[in-house]
């Protein structure tokens, strides 16, 4: 691929700049009525979005990045596999061997409230319709690639698995809550003391209704894939009443006990890391039995900045009714009334889900289930990126690998996912 292309290039070039429209349905950005593209895709274009051509490759593959307005994006050196928003070939000829497929990326947006949510759509090459994925986020501001700006890094997991999907045929929506994203700060204070789990189930209920609009989707193959609490939004779509119902869910670290159980651990094992842990975890316990009654915590003063702040984070009024509400939710508990075809999947390096603890509660939940499988990759983290670290090392850096540029999905866990997708969509 080097020789053909070089990725590094960028000539000057009269359509840089330039306002482009893309359709969902189209293979490649517009210039205009008389441009050569636009002829070729004159009677394809629909769900039109704006955006702004970075940079044309003056190379044979003719290769054309067009990235979202402020948004840049450098191919990788030597392979065309990972792509995002935009990067689309156009008349490829002969070298369809070096090119394992080429993916259609497209931001779409609708109203939900009056609030606008943005998602990314992403088609795999050819015709459809194809089978889908609706990819859920975790909790608090984590986007629809699942980065957060708790966190370094913006090679996230949700948006390395659409393209993983999209070579496998597999088409993909993955949306930014209303808590997440560009929007967030100002969508919190419109949505103070309204989040919950039902608004939760909205959003996703929105996504899906939009994604199997799409003429090129097969809505009866959607399946839900949902990441830590998101997997919790998941179960409740799956386990509810819709117009379009899923073919099957994927939970990706699901608490299996209730969340607060879960966060007590998640602090424990923070805790036997430092001096005086084992002191700090009695106030801990005790402020977090006081929620659990429904009472205010009454934080000691004394506990460390973090614990503190994770722990207000449940008393904070945006956060209301949610916080309360998840306090007690489960996946085991939920999990009992799901009919559909389910994955459960537990990384052996999850440091917020044990594999343990909770998958032996969500076991105990899906005795006499056999639509329900379950999978604990060795390497696998709380994300499903590979941790190929010693456990103990991972406890001293425990968010060490979720996001970094240098990180990839677990082999074990895409294969065992995309394995038991195939299943599904036979």
């Amino acid at each position: 691929m080097d020789e053909l292309c070089n990725p590094n290039e960028r000539p000057a070039c009269s359509i840089v700049g330039e306002p482009w429209v893309w359709g969902s349905h189209s293979r490649a950005p517009s210039r205009g009525r008389d441009s050569p593209l636009e002829r070729r895709n004159a009677n394809r274009r629909s769900d039109l979005v704006q955006g702004e051509v970075k940079w044309v490759s003056r190379c044979p593959l003719r290769i054309i990045e067009a990235s979202r307005a402020g948004t840049e994006f450098t191919p990788p050196t030597g392979s065309l596999r990972r792509v995002e928003y935009g990067l689309i070939s156009v008349d490829v000829p002969n070298i369809a061997p070096m090119v394992n497929r080429m993916i259609n990326s497209v931001e779409v947006s609708w109203l939900l409230d009056d609030i606008k949510m943005y998602a990314t759509l992403m088609l795999p090459d050819g015709d459809g319709p194809f089978p889908a994925v609706v990819l859920v986020a975790g909790s608090g501001p984590t986007d629809r690639d699942w980065c957060s700006p708790l966190l370094s890094g913006s090679n996230g997991s949700g948006r390395l698995f659409a393209q993983a999907f999209a070579d496998a045929g597999i088409a993909s929506l993955r949306y930014d809550k209303r808590a997440s994203g560009p929007g967030r700060v100002d969508n919190a204070r419109i949505l103070s003391g309204k989040f919950s789990m039902q608004s939760h189930l909205e959003e996703l209920t929105a996504a899906v209704t939009l994604l199997a609009g799409h003429g090129d989707i097969d809505t009866a193959r959607i399946v839900g894939l949902g990441n830590s609490e998101g997997a919790l939004h998941v179960l409740h779509y799956a386990t509810g009443q819709h117009d379009v119902p899923f073919a099957g869910i994927v939970l990706a670290a699901p608490p299996g006990r209730s969340v607060g159980e879960v966060l007590l651990s998640q602090l424990a094992l923070q805790a036997s890391q430092v001096p005086g842990g084992a002191a700090m975890m009695v106030e801990v316990e005790a402020a977090m039995n006081r929620y659990g009654t429904g009472l205010r915590m009454d934080l000691d003063p004394g506990l460390p900045d973090n614990v503190k702040l994770v722990l207000e984070s449940f008393e904070s009024p945006v956060n209301l009714p949610l916080a309360r509400e998840l306090w007690a939710e489960s996946a085991a508990n939920i999990l009992a009334a799901v009919e559909i075809p389910t994955l459960v999947l537990i990384g052996r390096k999850d440091l917020q889900v044990d594999a343990a603890l909770d998958g032996d509660a969500l076991e105990r939940a899906g005795v006499g289930k056999g639509n329900v499988t379950f999978a604990y990759p060795a390497n696998a983290n709380h994300v499903f990126k590979e941790d190929a670290r010693l456990f103990d090392e991972v406890l001293t850096a425990p968010a060490n690998g979720y996001n970094e540029v240098d990180t990839h999905l677990d082999p074990e866990a895409l294969r065992t996912i995309l394995g038991w997708l195939r299943q599904v969509f036979a």
